[in-house]
């Protein structure tokens, strides 16, 4: 009996030192992590201020999924109006749109959204290094190089 057990205990600890978590307790975007040893990956939002091209100023809030930059709102804030951009990512190009706002009162008296009153919206298409792809109007607001410079495309998560 005694040379049965110690076989037995032996298995039975060896198979529990590698059993694996069923994937139904994984979440999808957690397996390859589980198995890098990294912080689980959740959406996470960043806000970004853009310096030096608007007195203004410009606020740059992005979007990142599983770590990837998937969409950034800009607002341009003017003295008689604003703009915001509308940059969402997608595999080698950056879909755009933008909206022109002018102020009905100065800058100083919009507290919501019912301060502005649409002026102009178009779109248009820039790959990844910010070229315009196909058309886009004369007075887009082009801030992408510095954009760049200043928002993360990616976002890094730290071992545990």
């Amino acid at each position: 009996m005694k040379f049965i057990i110690s076989p037995l205990i032996a298995i039975i600890a060896s198979l529990s030192c590698n059993s694996k978590v069923p994937e139904s307790e994984i979440g999808i975007d957690t397996k390859a992590q589980i198995k890098n040893k990294l912080v689980p990956q959740k959406d996470t939002t960043i806000e970004y201020s853009i310096d030096g091209l608007s007195s203004e100023g410009i606020r740059a809030i992005a979007k990142y999924f599983q770590g990837k930059i998937k969409k950034c709102t800009i607002s341009i804030y003017g003295e008689t109006g604003q703009n915001r951009i509308y940059y969402t990512f997608d595999e080698g190009k950056i879909n755009v749109v933008e909206k022109h706002f002018i102020y009905k009162a100065g800058i100083e008296s919009v507290k919501t959204e019912n301060g502005l009153k649409l002026n102009k919206q178009f779109s248009y298409v820039l790959d990844i290094n910010g070229i315009v792809v196909g058309k886009a109007e004369s007075d887009r607001s082009d801030i992408f190089f510095e954009f760049k410079k200043v928002v993360s495309f990616k976002i890094k998560y730290e071992r545990i």
